[in-house]
């Protein structure tokens, strides 16, 4: 990492993504405490190192989230859930698969808390239910 950051800079699209991709290694091995602070600092990278709405921000938010639901966070993960869900929409589309998966995601919240209008909402944005 420090390579990379020597090279384009702690800031630079590179770093942000390689930063991003040890979280979700991370937390695709169940090391969701070990992961939340990296995609904490992707999150907070991006955010000041890319353009406002670049729909990379939207992912690593994305990835951020489902830490923080792994972590039973989420009245955190679901505000970043809206925010990611509401830039991929306007950057990727309603119909792109991650922004798709930000909903599914948001789902996933709205079942744990029993919250069947919320589920409905989220599941037709997620394209989960045909109605």
């Amino acid at each position: 990492m420090a390579g990379r950051e020597r090279t384009q800079g702690v800031d630079g699209s590179g770093t942000i993504v390689a930063l991003n991709n040890l979280a979700v290694l991370y937390r695709k091995q169940d090391r969701f405490a070990d992961a939340e602070p990296i995609h904490r600092e992707a999150v907070t990278r991006a955010k000041r190192g890319m353009p406002e709405g670049h729909w990379y921000i939207s992912v690593f938010q994305l990835n951020h989230a489902k830490c923080l639901i792994k972590l039973d966070r989420l009245e955190e993960a679901e505000s970043m859930l809206v925010e990611a869900y509401e830039a991929m929409t306007t950057s990727l589309g309603s119909e792109h698969d991650r922004t798709k998966a930000a909903a599914a995601a948001l789902v996933e919240i709205f079942e744990s808390r029993i919250d069947s209008q919320g589920v409905a909402l989220w599941k037709k944005r997620a394209d989960q239910d045909p109605n």
